[in-house]
Formats: structure tokens, C-alpha cells, sequence
């Protein structure tokens, strides 16, 4: 504590003290550099800050290269793990640029065990599993580590945020990135990917993660130049980039095919693309009838609940919905019974609230209660 108040004293001769302490104190922690900001009004104070944290900078990447060579003759998860270890404490901003994608592999965990490994008896089996969660977690520490030091984010962590999305799956450690990036950096990295769909697949996907403020700030800078390249796109980079632009449209065909994929999690995610931008951006009020016919009962129930209050093609549509409710399951029924209430259908739908209310179902029966209360 007293520390912590000579670092932030008014005093320019108590925060030089505090300072050369910190540095004294090496990598023993809490006590270190890490502790003392890297901007101070006194030039004298400034200049002993960055000459302390640049021999930091420069031990760091010399405990990077070492951490390397060890890796690289590391025969066991243990091994690895200490290796990795070594590098806790140290300012890694200059560490070799192999550092960080062989930090990502091990992030995804260690080399499969050996074949004596995986037969052996569980408790081996346990501790081999066990080791490999303490390295995947040390080597995230130092990602995250870059992260948490604040913007901007080096321009070498920047070209390998698609990695660390699709290696780690860390969405946190993905948004934490992200949002210390420099929109202008990762909307310069989209545009060049805009020629290969599967790197820009892969940026849209880490865009996902993104904090609002950051994603919108992006959006405005490559939108309008990646409007006609989304169609090049797999499905789930299309759907990424619906997820991402409310106000972006796609051609009928394409909208049909996403709502028709034989992923039934592509056409989850279609059909939700498809509710959220009703008020923006419409699908045409076909495939939202034809996606009523889905066999998995949450795609038709968001189909039922984006129709709700569709007002294109009044006659159309309630002929679709009370048609499904003859042979829905209850889950989907309810939702049905709720839209065509909600679209002032009642006198219509009379007859299929009739037969919901003789249901066995308790949701299914409450649903209809209300609608013929209403």
C-alpha cells in the first residue's frame, strides 16, 4: 500500500523512488514494474520509466527465446507446461513472433497422449487430462496477458486474431483482443481477406465476438466494400455477417438456401437472422411460410414467431398457420396459437383455438385460454 501511494504521489522524488523499487524488486509479485504506469508528467520520472520498462521489454524477449528452445526439447505435457511457466511475470511485447501461434497450439492442449497413455488405467488417464488443462490455462494466461495491457494492440497479435478464435475458442479472450485493437488495423485485415472466403469467414467470425462499439466501428469502415463479396461466402460466413449488419439484405435464393441447409443449427441460426431484421430488412414472406413446414420444432417456432406480426400477405399467412397447428407439436402449437392471437386472427382461428384448448397439454391449454379470452 505504501508503495502503491509513493507510485501515485505528488511528489515527482517519491514516484522516482517508487519506481526504481518496483525495478529493484524484479519479478518477485506483486511487487514489480508491471505495477508502475508507463506515463508521468516529470521528465525525470518518465525517462527512468522507460528506460526501466525497455530493460523489461528486453528480459522478456530474452526469456521468450530461452522458453523456446525449451519447447522445442519438451518430451512430456509436464514438460511444456514448465517451460511455460517460466514466462509468468515477464513483459513478452518483444518476445519472438514464434512464441505466440505455438502458445495458441498449446492452448488447444498438449499432443495426443501415447498409445501407452490412452490405455492406460484411468487414473493415468485423469492425470494426463488434468496436466493438459494446467498448460492450456498457462499458455491463455499470457494471451490474455496482452490483452489486459491495453490498447493499441500490436500489429502481430492483430494478424492472428482468426487463430486464436478458431484455435481456442475463448470468446472473451477474443472480445478482450479485439476491443484493444485499432478498428482502422482489423478493418485494413478484412478488406485484403475480402478476395478469400475463408479468411474472411474467418474475420467475421472473430467480429462476432467483438464488443458493440468496436464491431459497429468496423462495420462502418468495410461495409459497403464487403456487400457484394458476402454471397462467396460458406453459409455460416453469411450468417455471420446477417448477425453482425441488421440492416444487410441477400437475393431470395440465397436467403432459401440458408433456411433450407441440411445443418439444422444453420437453419436455427437463418431463421433468427430472418426474425431480427423484419422492421430493417424483410425475407420474403414465402420462405418464412415454407419455413413453418421445418421438422425441427425450434426452427418452425421462430418461423411461427416471425410472422406474428407480419402484416405482407394477411390471408396467406393464416392460412399457413392455422394448417400447421392441425398437426404441431405442443411447443410449436403454443407458439402458433400465440401469433395468430397476436395477429387479431381470432374469430378465423377460432376453430384451432377450440381444438388447442382440448389438448392435454397444460401450455398448450393456457395458450388457448387466453386466446379466446382475448
Amino acid at each position: 500500500k505504501e508503495l502503491q501511494a509513493w507510485l501515485h504521489s505528488g511528489d515527482a522524488s517519491q514516484r522516482l523512488s517508487a519506481v526504481f523499487a518496483l525495478a529493484l524488486a524484479g519479478d518477485w509479485r506483486p511487487f514489480n514494474l508491471r505495477n508502475a504506469p508507463e506515463q508521468d508528467v516529470d521528465p525525470d520520472v518518465q525517462r527512468a520509466i522507460t528506460l526501466l520498462h525497455g530493460v523489461r521489454r528486453v528480459r522478456g524477449a530474452a526469456r521468450a527465446a530461452e522458453v523456446l528452445e525449451a519447447l522445442g526439447q519438451a518430451r512430456t505435457v509436464r514438460d511444456q507446461h514448465e517451460a511455460v511457466d517460466r514466462l509468468a511475470g515477464f513483459d513478452l511485447r518483444d518476445a519472438p513472433r514464434t512464441l505466440w501461434p505455438l502458445l495458441l497450439n498449446l492452448a488447444q492442449g498438449a499432443a495426443e497422449p501415447s498409445p501407452e497413455v490412452r490405455g492406460a488405467p484411468d487414473p493415468a488417464a485423469a492425470q494426463e487430462r488434468k496436466a493438459k488443462a494446467w498448460l492450456r490455462r498457462s499458455a491463455l494466461g499470457h494471451w490474455y496477458g496482452i490483452a489486459r495491457r491495453g490498447a493499441p494492440l500490436p500489429p502481430a497479435f492483430v494478424d492472428l486474431l482468426p487463430a486464436v478464435h478458431r484455435q481456442t475458442g475463448e470468446g472473451q479472450l477474443v472480445r478482450e483482443l479485439v476491443d484493444v485493437a485499432e478498428a482502422p488495423a482489423i478493418a485494413e485485415r478484412v478488406r485484403a481477406t475480402s478476395e478469400d472466403p475463408a479468411k474472411l469467414a474467418g474475420w467475421l467470425a472473430v467480429l462476432q465476438a467483438a464488443g458493440h462499439e468496436q464491431r459497429q466501428q468496423v462495420l462502418q469502415l468495410v461495409g459497403p466494400a464487403l456487400a457484394g463479396e458476402v454471397l462467396r461466402l460458406p453459409a455460416t460466413g453469411q450468417l455471420d455477417w446477417l448477425e453482425l449488419n441488421r440492416s444487410a439484405t441477400l437475393p431470395d435464393a440465397a436467403w432459401r438456401a440458408l433456411l433450407a441447409a441440411p445443418d439444422v443449427d444453420l437453419r436455427r441460426r437463418a431463421i433468427r437472422a430472418a426474425m431480427l431484421r423484419a422492421a430493417e430488412a424483410p425475407v420474403a414472406v414465402d420462405l418464412l411460410i415454407t419455413t413453418l413446414q421445418d421438422d425441427d420444432e425450434q426452427v418452425a417456432t421462430l418461423a411461427a414467431a416471425a410472422l406474428r406480426s407480419d402484416q405482407r400477405a394477411p390471408d396467406r399467412v393464416l392460412a399457413a398457420l392455422v394448417a400447421r397447428a392441425a398437426t404441431a407439436p405442443p411447443l410449436l402449437l403454443g407458439n402458433l396459437v400465440r401469433a395468430l392471437r397476436r395477429r387479431g386472427n381470432g374469430a378465423q382461428a377460432r376453430p384451432t383455438f377450440d381444438a388447442a384448448f382440448a389438448r392435454e397439454e397444460w401450455e398448450v391449454r393456457l395458450s388457448a385460454a387466453v386466446a379466446l379470452l382475448g
